[in-house]
Order: C-alpha cells, then sequence, then structure tokens
C-alpha cells in the first residue's frame, strides 16, 4: 500500500494535525515503511500456529462477587460540593443558544 498525497491529507484531516511540507515528506517516508514492515509481517506462514490466548501460563486469582453494604446516602453526600439531598449539583455546562 502506498501513502499517497489524497490519503496523507485525508488522515491529517481526521486527526487534526497540520505539518510543514518538510514534516509532511518525512511522515509519509516514515508511513510507508511502517506499512511495508506490516506487509512483510502477512507473508509469515502461521497456519501451524495456535493463536495465542495469554501471554503467561499463569492464572489470575480472581475473587467470589459478592455484595457488601454500599454508602448510606447522607455519608454519600457528605463529600459532595453541592447537593439538594437527593441529587447532586453540578455547573450547566450546555447551552440551547449554541
Amino acid at each position: 500500500m502506498q501513502i499517497t498525497d489524497q490519503l496523507f491529507d485525508k488522515i491529517a484531516r481526521l486527526a487534526k494535525l497540520e505539518f510543514s511540507e518538510e514534516e509532511r515528506k518525512v511522515i509519509i517516508q516514515d508511513m510507508t515503511a511502517i506499512l511495508a514492515m506490516m506487509e512483510k509481517l502477512n507473508e509469515v506462514d502461521v497456519s501451524q500456529t495456535d493463536p495465542l490466548v495469554y501471554i503467561t501460563e499463569e492464572v489470575n486469582p480472581l475473587r467470589k462477587d459478592q455484595a457488601t453494604a454500599g454508602l448510606s446516602r447522607d455519608e454519600v453526600f457528605r463529600n459532595a460540593p453541592l447537593h439538594d439531598g437527593v441529587f447532586f449539583k453540578v455547573p450547566k455546562v450546555i447551552n440551547k443558544e449554541e
């Protein structure tokens, strides 16, 4: 796969990045080299290889899910800067005019 100017422009626009002409040339070369390495990996025969599920043979110790008592409403609101006893109060962040 070749990185064309159109493809580079699309990627840069999607990533909301701007580049000088010098940076652009270097990045296109780097992206082309990365894609060449990926294409090289596609040449490896993995038909006799089992998929890797876990990197190591170690097993994570899991705990049983057990219900525990939660915090009471008073305990929760004790650390809240603003509340009305039922809901947290937060500053308005959305204006309908915009």
